[in-house]
């Protein structure tokens, strides 16, 4: 028969957690010290010495017990954090860390970590931003994901680029080498593309009308440039 919970349970708990964030700390600081060995390996090209074509080939073959994708990562913490940074928070939380400074191309370095809001939404759908030190990994990840997924909603097509570069390139032929571009492409709030057109004058508008019918409308379409729903809006 089992025996009831002591009540000092909560302290046998609190012990094995702290012995389990200890052990971690220590793996977390090893895997540091592996990196740095690793960024030698690489940076001094010791893995000719074995008649290794590449670091990568000496990484695949199995002389170390560890994968590539594990070799690299723990590269990026060795080579942007110290060591003590690693056994505080873990390689895997650095790790997301990396992602999200990228994620957001913003001028914070791994060392302003500390001071960075990460930006992350709730079940509710809401925005909201969670200190480093307390987010977790996870919610780094997702962070860093939608962050992702938004600059790949911002941004703009290259052959459409390619043709409004085209068909400004031919208003300023009819205008002059020295008139504005007439059409910018970017995207509204809504994340649509969207022509943003400057003022025509009356006079130009059937110059400007065949340009606009040669370079950027598709046959058999009413408006809009190819592969995408374009609309007039104000400069």
């Amino acid at each position: 028969m089992s025996q009831p919970l002591a009540h000092t349970s909560p302290n046998r708990l609190h012990a094995l957690e702290q012995e389990i964030r200890d052990r971690c700390a220590d793996t977390a600081r090893s895997l540091w010290q592996i990196g740095q060995s690793l960024l030698t390996i690489r940076d001094e090209e010791l893995w000719r010495q074995d008649g290794h074509r590449s670091f990568d080939a000496w990484l695949d073959a199995g002389r170390i017990p560890m994968s590539r994708v594990s070799g690299y990562k723990a590269m990026r913490i060795a080579e942007h954090f110290g060591g003590e940074m690693a056994a505080r928070f873990g390689t895997e939380k650095l790790d997301a860390a990396l992602s999200y400074l990228q994620a957001t191309r913003r001028d914070e370095q791994p060392g302003d970590l500390l001071g960075v809001q990460i930006r992350t939404r709730g079940d509710d759908g809401q925005w909201g931003a969670v200190p480093f030190v307390q987010a977790t990994a996870t919610q780094i990840r997702r962070a860093a994901a939608e962050l992702g997924t938004k600059r790949q909603h911002t941004r703009l097509p290259k052959d459409l680029q390619v043709k409004v570069a085209e068909l400004n390139q031919a208003l300023r032929a009819h205008r002059g080498a020295h008139a504005a571009p007439k059409v910018r492409l970017q995207r509204d709030k809504g994340g649509r593309l969207v022509l943003a057109m400057e003022a025509v004058a009356v006079e130009d508008l059937p110059a400007f009308l065949e340009a606009l019918q040669t370079y950027l409308l598709v046959e058999g379409q009413g408006a809009g440039p190819a592969g995408a729903r374009g609309e007039a809006g104000p400069a």
